[in-house]
C-alpha cells in the first residue's frame, strides 16, 4: 500500500463532520442555501467584534518592519506576557511567559501536547461524551484514547475513574464546558479528579498529568462561574482558542499553560515547545498574534450566545424534546425521540436540519445541534423539528 495503513482507514471511513459538509454543500445545490438548516457546524457565523476589525487594520496599516517574520517557537514574548497575567488574574496562579505557548488554535494545542507527553502504548483516559477528534490526534503519537462511559447526568464518573488509571495512564483530559452537552465541571468534581490522579500517581509511582480543554470556559451563561481545574491540580496543562471568544475560528489561534507548580513543568513546557516546532507548526501566525496582543479583554457575543441558546432551549422543550440546557459553549445536546440516535436525525434530514447523532460522541440516544448559527436558520429550523417528531411518534 502506496499511504500508511492508519490515513488508508482515515480516508476510507471519513468522520461523520466530512460527510456531513457533503451533504450540507448536495442539499443546498438541490434546494438553495437559504432552505437548508445546518445546525451540525462548530464554526459561528457571528463576524469579529468592531474591535478585532480595527486592531487588525491599525495593525496593517502601520506596516512595522518584521512583523512577519518567524519568532520564538513558543510565540511573541509580548503575547506571553499578557496570556500569563490574564492567568493571574482569572487563577491567581502565579503564571509567567516562561509556561505559556501560542499555538495554532486549541487543536494545534491538543497535537502539541499530545505529542510533547505521550509515548507509544500509554493511555489518554476521556470522559464521554467528548470532542471526537481526541482519540486520532493521541493516536497520532501512538497512545490509546481509553474512555470513560457517561453516567446518567453527563458529570465525569469519579469512581470510574479511579478503576480506570493504571501505571499506563499518561493524562486525563477534561472539556468543560463540554463539546457536545456545554455542562461545567463543578468544583466538587474537579477536587475529586484531582485527589484521584494525586492518589493513583503515588499508588503507582507516576505522574499522570491532567489535560484541561478550556475551549469555551469564557463562553459561559447566566452569569455562572467556570472553575478551573489548574486551580486544583498542580500537574496540569491547560488549553484554549480564541475561536469562538472571538469568532475568529479560521484564524488558528490559541495557547497552552503548563501549571507554574507542574512536577518538571520546565520540560514538560520545553517538550511542548520543541513539539510545535517538529510538528511543523513552527509558531502560530504572527500576525493573529499581534492583533490579539491588543485585546486580552475584549469579550465576545455573550448576550448573543446566551440568547439563541434560550430560543432554541425554549422552542425544542415546548414541542416536547427533552433538552440538556447548556451552561456554556454553543451546543446542545437532545435527547432523540427514537432510540436510534442516527435514525432520529436522518428523518430530520428530510426536513432539511442537518445534526449530528450522539454516538459520534459517546453519548448514543442524543443528538447535538449547533446554535452558533444565524437567526435565521435557527428559525426556519422549527418547523422541521416538529413535524420530524410528530413523524416518529
Amino acid at each position: 500500500m502506496p499511504i500508511a495503513d492508519k490515513i488508508q482507514k482515515g480516508i476510507t471511513s471519513p468522520t461523520y463532520a466530512s460527510r456531513l459538509a457533503a451533504e450540507s454543500l448536495a442539499l443546498q445545490n438541490q434546494y438553495g442555501p437559504e432552505k437548508i438548516f445546518d445546525l451540525s457546524v462548530s464554526n459561528p457565523v457571528l463576524e469579529p467584534p468592531p474591535e478585532f476589525v480595527k486592531e487588525l487594520q491599525t495593525f496593517v496599516d502601520a506596516r512595522q518592519s518584521g512583523t512577519h517574520r518567524y519568532m520564538e517557537n513558543a510565540g511573541y514574548s509580548a503575547n506571553r506576557v499578557m496570556v500569563a497575567e490574564q492567568l493571574k488574574r482569572e487563577t491567581g496562579l502565579n503564571f509567567s511567559k516562561d509556561e505559556v505557548i501560542m499555538t495554532c488554535g486549541s487543536s494545534g494545542a491538543l497535537n502539541v501536547v499530545f505529542r510533547g507527553l505521550f509515548n507509544p502504548g500509554e493511555e489518554l483516559i476521556s470522559f464521554a461524551p467528548f470532542y471526537p477528534e481526541y482519540a486520532p490526534y493521541v493516536e497520532n503519537y501512538g497512545g490509546i484514547c481509553k474512555i470513560i462511559p457517561a453516567g446518567p447526568d453527563f458529570a465525569p464518573d469519579l469512581k470510574a475513574l479511579e478503576t480506570a488509571v493504571t501505571p499506563k495512564t499518561k493524562a486525563v483530559i477534561i472539556n468543560s464546558p463540554n463539546n457536545p452537552t456545554g455542562l461545567i465541571c463543578s468544583q466538587e468534581t474537579l477536587k475529586g479528579i484531582s485527589d484521584v490522579l494525586t492518589r493513583k500517581g503515588a499508588e503507582y509511582q507516576t505522574t499522570i498529568y491532567a489535560i484541561s480543554d478550556d475551549t469555551y470556559c469564557r463562553l459561559v451563561f447566566d452569569g455562572v462561574k467556570c472553575p478551573r481545574l489548574l486551580n486544583y491540580y498542580a500537574n496540569t496543562i491547560a488549553l484554549t482558542s480564541y475561536s469562538g471568544e472571538l469568532s475568529i475560528s479560521g484564524e488558528r489561534i490559541g495557547y497552552a499553560v503548563v501549571h507554574p507548580d507542574c512536577q518538571d513543568g520546565k520540560d514538560v513546557f520545553g517538550a511542548l515547545v520543541y513539539a510545535n516546532r517538529t510538528l511543523g507548526f513552527v509558531n502560530c501566525p504572527a500576525l493573529m498574534q499581534n492583533v490579539i496582543r491588543r485585546l486580552p479583554d475584549t469579550s465576545m457575543y455573550l448576550k448573543d450566545y446566551q440568547r439563541k441558546r434560550n430560543y432554541l432551549f425554549g422552542k425544542l422543550v415546548g414541542m416536547g424534546y427533552k433538552v440538556v440546557k447548556p451552561a456554556g459553549g454553543f451546543f446542545m445536546l437532545v435527547k432523540s425521540p427514537l432510540k436510534d440516535d442516527a435514525a432520529f436525525v436522518s428523518e430530520l434530514k428530510k426536513h432539511l436540519i442537518l445534526a449530528v447523532p450522539g454516538g459520534e460522541f459517546q453519548a448514543p440516544g442524543y443528538f447535538r445541534i449547533s446554535f452558533c448559527v444565524e437567526d435565521k436558520t435557527l428559525e426556519g429550523a422549527m418547523n422541521g423539528f416538529q413535524k420530524a417528531l410528530a413523524s416518529v411518534k
